[in-house]
């Protein structure tokens, strides 16, 4: 049909969901039939991966979900055919992606498109605006897991890691038979008004209702069920542990030996990760773990050898002849922290937020007496891991660690209480939450102290 001309081929790509030529790749993949390839290349073809894609230039193309599964066609692409014009812009896309338009929760969007450079609004404030889309999160993740499979950086997990543990979790309840659309970081009831599906923003649309755009559930069940292929990856000299959680893992190698192992850990709510090496007979590889950017302080101990640092942002390579009982400790200190914005962030100015571990915290009317949006930090950034609390909360939510922080409401001192931001809107109908919280003012800070860099 494409090459007898019918013309709905020449503008598909400027009118449909970018998700096509994921298709047909698989297609190819399954049958080795050069036509779906070729098919692929064609339609991808007609959206340059350039700054274009922002501009508006191709009606609608800015629109966050549809970029977002284009750049994992261009990246997929550039795996199954090894040529350059299909990552030639990539890796400047994703840069411009995750430094300038990403929340610190790891969603994009606002309204649907690509936000314009560090306009990273907190709130919804007006009816026709929605924030951080919960299926864009799904594509951005689809679009990181094929540039890692390009390069092997670490970097791209790291996105992932803030991506599936923030945004993308917020957005199913615990118990995954509701779900938001979007997902804005804060919610107080100045925002009444806003509707998803015809029920109040702060509630998630609950089967069997499905929201008038019903993407987001099945494309959530979808990613759920293809996650176990993003723990893992492997090349010619080994595997690569990504992502961190209790199981198992057997792969052949090059030359047919087989690295398999098992983990054992409650990560992301504690960082301590125990590898161990199974199989029936030595084999020599590299095993390389995930440190994560935020780990300061990670260290990595092999056997009963001398805990050795780990570099935060890398992989740490255990290249060695392993066998079947040797153990491997992955250590990633969990203290809190406080990020900041960037400064060119002008919604986010003069705020910050907690985190732990890859668990960016918000503030949810549940857990406190004062109204959420008066509160205010009562700390300096630098401060954040010796005045803030971790208490291990096993019988809430499904178990978190809350966050106990010293702050102050209309200039009294006061206890704040945070929880995951995945976790909020699990435990009422309607609530209000809060992830951003201002900074005491300038005059304020200890004498001396300096502020953390931004994000």
């Amino acid at each position: 049909e494409y090459e007898s001309g019918n013309p709905y081929f020449q503008t598909i790509a400027q009118r449909e969901h970018s998700e096509y030529e994921l298709g047909f790749l698989r297609l190819y993949r399954a049958t080795g039939d050069e036509r779906y390839l070729n098919l692929a290349s064609k339609l991808t073809r007609l959206i340059p991966a350039g700054p274009e894609l922002f501009s508006g230039q191709y009606a609608g193309r800015s629109h966050a979900v549809r970029v977002n599964y284009l750049l994992a066609a261009y990246a997929d692409l550039a795996l199954e055919t090894g040529r350059a014009e299909w990552k030639q812009n990539l890796e400047d896309v994703w840069t411009d992606i995750v430094q300038n338009r990403s929340f610190i929760t790891g969603g994009v969007s606002v309204s649907e498109r690509y936000p314009a450079p560090h306009v990273l609004p907190q709130a919804i404030d007006n009816p026709d605006r929605d924030i951080a889309e919960t299926c864009t999160s799904i594509s951005l993740m689809m679009f990181a897991w094929r540039m890692h499979s390009l390069t092997g950086q670490s970097k791209y997990f790291d996105q992932i890691e803030t991506t599936l543990y923030n945004h993308f979790l917020s957005g199913p309840s615990l118990d995954q038979m509701a779900t938001f659309y979007y997902n804005p970081l804060k919610l107080t009831e100045d925002m009444k008004g806003k509707k998803d599906n015809g029920t109040p923003a702060s509630r998630r649309t609950r089967m069997p209702a499905i929201h008038k755009t019903a993407c987001c559930l099945p494309n959530e069940w979808r990613f759920f069920g293809a996650l176990g292929e993003y723990i893992y990856s492997f090349d010619d000299k080994g595997l690569f542990v990504n992502l961190y959680t209790s199981g198992k893992v057997r792969q052949k190698l090059a030359g047919g030996s087989e690295a398999a192992l098992s983990v054992e850990t409650n990560y992301p709510h504690d960082g301590r990760i125990v590898l161990r090496i199974e199989g029936k007979q030595p084999a020599h590889y590299a095993l390389r773990l995930r440190v994560p950017k935020w780990a300061t302080g990670a260290a990595v101990q092999t056997g009963s050898a001398k805990p050795k640092p780990a570099t935060p942002g890398e992989y740490t390579v255990l290249d060695r002849n392993w066998k079947p009982g040797d153990t491997v400790v992955l250590n990633l200190p969990m203290q809190p922290r406080m990020i900041l914005p960037d400064p060119r962030e002008k919604d986010n100015a003069g705020q910050a937020v907690l985190a732990r571990g890859p668990l960016v915290y918000c503030m949810e009317q549940n857990d406190v007496a004062f109204p959420i949006q008066e509160a205010r930090w009562a700390l300096q950034p630098e401060e954040a891991p010796r005045k803030v609390k971790p208490e291990w909360q096993p019988s809430l939510l499904g178990g978190i660690h809350v966050l106990k922080a010293p702050g102050t409401v209309g200039g009294q001192t006061r206890e704040l209480v945070l929880i995951p931001y995945y976790a909020h809107a699990n435990r009422a109908e309607d609530t209000w939450w809060i992830t951003f919280l201002p900074l005491p003012a300038a005059g304020s800070r200890p004498p001396g102290s300096a502020a953390l860099a931004s994000r």
